[in-house]
């Protein structure tokens, strides 16, 4: 897990319409605050889902990291 300031969010995710005011990278996804009641979830350069607080983007960001990941193995296989 790593903290990046909103200029580094900005850089790294630059098709992301509206603000970013940071973002925590994970291992397979990032959540990226949006503003009060809005968290982005980054999974493989794509947003994936909106969540109204950090704990339901986490949640979801391991989901849908995991949902990929299982999805590359099988492909894999």
């Amino acid at each position: 897990m790593e903290y990046i300031d909103a200029s580094a969010a900005k850089e790294l995710y630059p098709n992301v319409k509206g603000d970013i005011f940071g973002a925590v990278l994970f291992s397979g996804f990032a959540v990226l605050d949006m503003g009060v009641g809005a968290m982005g979830v980054m999974v493989a350069g794509k947003m994936v889902a909106c969540c109204p607080d950090f704990d339901h983007a986490l949640t979801a960001g391991r989901t849908e990291a995991d949902r990929l990941e299982a999805e590359r193995r099988q492909v894999a296989a």
